[in-house]
């Protein structure tokens, strides 16, 4: 038989409130904090290598289907700013990754480009500007150096 009094004795359906426990709350805040953390650093860390790219200007072919893009691409404080040639479609927009560069020069002047006919396209680099990438076709389009 049941000793409790009939003032602490529970009823079906009736829930015994407990008060929290000084660990659990503690281990409660923490995990918060730490995920806090993290979410901060996980955004702060996608701007980091984030890239900005400035189309500077678009050269059409002769048959006006394809284009020669010629974009600056800037993407923090430790890696310098570039200019980069990409072949594209003459329509639509244009995006780095989607439509990779055959020239990547770091940012020191004026980069010629022009198309010599619809599979050749010439480009000129300034004299003395440090050449990351010189490829000599882009697709199906040869590229001579002058």
């Amino acid at each position: 038989m049941d000793k409790r009094s009939d003032a602490t004795a529970m009823t079906p359906g009736e829930l015994k409130v407990v008060a929290p426990r000084p660990l659990t709350v503690a281990a409660a805040v923490i995990a918060i904090g730490v995920a806090g953390l993290g979410y901060v650093m996980w955004s702060v860390m996608d701007d980091f290598g984030a890239c900005t790219t400035v189309e500077e200007r678009s050269i059409p072919s002769p048959d006006r289907k394809s284009r020669i893009v010629v974009f600056g691409r800037a993407c923090n404080a430790t890696v310098p700013l570039t200019t980069q040639l990409s072949v594209a479609p003459l329509t639509g927009s244009f995006s780095p990754e989607t439509y990779p560069p055959f020239f990547v020069t770091r940012d020191g002047g004026h980069v010629d480009a022009a198309w010599r006919s619809d599979g050749v396209i010439e480009v000129k680099p300034p004299a003395d500007t440090v050449i990351y990438r010189q490829e000599r076709n882009a697709g199906d389009i040869r590229i001579i150096y002058k």
